[in-house]
């Protein structure tokens, strides 16, 4: 079941029989506890400079960001500071 949050963006839940039964996609069961299902794979490192900066100037450099807030004033790699600097 799909819950929009107050953010706007849209999350995955499921009550704790459909996870165990393999049934997320198609839970409707709003009268028990729900649970949010994570998204599949392993979570991004690099912020979303240093990702744009991957596919399109094909670059892979290591991203030493401050946790979970990217931005190009927050980020502390050395791509988005000279980036930031030049503009």
């Amino acid at each position: 079941m799909l819950i929009v949050g107050e953010d706007g963006i849209a999350r995955k839940f499921s009550c704790e029989k459909c996870i165990k039964g393999h049934r997320t996609s198609g839970c409707k069961h709003a009268n028990s506890q729900l649970i949010e299902i994570k998204k599949k794979g392993r979570p991004s490192t690099q912020c979303e400079q240093c990702k744009e900066l991957r596919k399109t100037k094909h670059m892979h450099v290591k991203c030493i960001c401050s946790g979970n807030k990217p931005g190009w004033l927050r980020c502390r790699c050395l791509t988005c500071r000279s980036l930031y600097l030049t503009l």
